[in-house]
């Protein structure tokens, strides 16, 4: 398989995540909307999202855009409610794992990636 990159161009991940979960009393009314995630796996489903943007640094990607920051009309899939006033997941072991992300993937060869092979002709 190639690589996502080349010279000229960056591979990101313009969209990832969107675990959609209702908190009630904070959402938009909406007639419907999807909800995927139990409350009390919201964390690890999230940490789940995240190993599988860690693979994807093994094979080249640069970065990805988690969607999305808060709940939106007719949307649940934000880490904060419509009305800004409940934080879905927790937010410490989120941080450490992207700072863990961060400093692994920022290394010649990622930690968790299998190591280059030479290219034989």
């Amino acid at each position: 398989m190639s690589c996502l990159w080349t010279k000229r161009r960056a591979a990101v991940s313009g969209e990832y995540g969107g675990l959609g979960l209702a908190v009630p009393g904070h959402a938009w009314s909406v007639q419907q909307s999807y909800v995927d995630v139990d409350p009390a796996t919201y964390t690890e489903d999230y940490l789940e999202k995240l190993d599988e943007v860690r693979a994807l640094v093994c094979k080249g990607s640069n970065g990805a855009v988690y969607t999305q920051i808060a709940d939106v009309e007719g949307e649940l899939n934000g880490f904060l409610t419509y009305d800004r006033a409940v934080l879905k997941p927790d937010t410490a072991r989120l941080k450490a794992a992207h700072e863990a992300l961060i400093r692994d993937a920022s290394r010649v060869t990622p930690t968790g990636c299998p190591a280059p092979q030479p290219v034989l002709d």
